[in-house]
Order: structure tokens, then sequence, then C-alpha cells
């Protein structure tokens, strides 16, 4: 188990200072044609030493402190295993930590918490679609009963029908 970590550390480690060759050699000829001339038309370079010194300063910074924090975690716990337990017990961030110790920032959790709520509301959508389409097939089912007992073959009743439809339409038209 040990060596496949230390052969990725390595080549970690050589792309991270030699990072022309990764981007020169494996990225840019994937790259289509004119994506490779507008950058080089920009005059810009994503290889080598970055050019802000400002950046490697910072970078620089980080590293060494965060070098001093495993130093410092180190001595005040006795151990590597818990270097960095000093920093979950301080008391400006426990709460923050007891927060994502309940995954409160888990992307995961919220994304199925988001979902779950959406779930819940497209059932309930789903439920009331059924039961409006149950109370219309319900409703149709009753008014062709009505209609079904109201033909008994009469034909005088078939002609009052007709006048009465024929003057509610009139009347309808005649506003």
């Amino acid at each position: 188990m040990l060596f496949p970590m230390l052969v990725l550390a390595a080549v970690c480690v050589f792309f991270g200072i030699h990072n022309s060759y990764p981007i020169n050699h494996l990225i840019a000829p994937m790259l289509p044609q004119h994506v490779s001339q507008e950058i080089s038309a920009a005059g810009t370079h994503f290889s080598g030493w970055p050019s802000n010194p400002t950046l490697v300063a910072m970078t620089a910074a980080v590293l060494l402190g965060a070098v001093f924090n495993h130093w410092f975690g180190v001595k005040l716990n006795g151990g590597a295993r818990h270097a960095s337990d000093h920093i979950s017990e301080s008391p400006g961030l426990r709460w923050i930590y007891e927060k994502a110790e309940r995954r409160c920032f888990d992307p995961y959790e919220l994304f199925m918490k988001a979902t779950d709520g959406f779930a819940k509301v497209a059932y309930k959508t789903d439920r009331a679609n059924d039961w409006l389409f149950g109370a219309a097939g319900r409703f149709s089912l009753y008014a062709s009963k009505q209609v079904r007992a109201a033909h008994t073959g009469n034909t005088s009743a078939y002609i009052v029908w007709s006048l009465l439809a024929a003057t509610a339409i009139i009347l309808y038209l005649g506003q």
C-alpha cells in the first residue's frame, strides 16, 4: 500500500515542479486549434513558475504556516495522529466543527434534503392530480347516468328539451 502512494506523491511533486510537461505534452495537444491560437495570441501560458510574486509569496506563507501548525500540533498533542485537534477544540471554531460533524455543511446532505422536499411536493401534486382526475371521472359517470335516465324514448319530451335548448341559445345570443 505504501509503494503506490509514494509513486503518486512523486508524480505530484514532479508535476508541481515541472508543470510545463503535463500541460505542454498532455493537455495542450488535446485542445482544439482555435483555443490554442487564442491562448497564444493572448500571450498567456499556464505552465512554468508563476509570474506574480505576490502569489508566490502568499503560497509560500500558507505552506510555511501549515508546516508550523503541524509542528505545533505534534508538540501540543504528543504525536502526528492528533496534530490538528487543537484547531477543532479552539473556542472560536468549536461550534462550526460541531455543525460539520452533524453534516450541516455536507453538499450531499443538503442536496438530499432539497430533493426530499421536492419529492414531497411532487407527491402531493401527484395525489391532487389523481384526486382531480378521479373526481372528473366520478362526475362524468354521474352525469351520464342522469342523462341516460332522462332518455326514455318519449318523443314529446325530446321536442320540449329541444325547444328549451333553442330558447336558451336565443336568449344567450340576444344579449
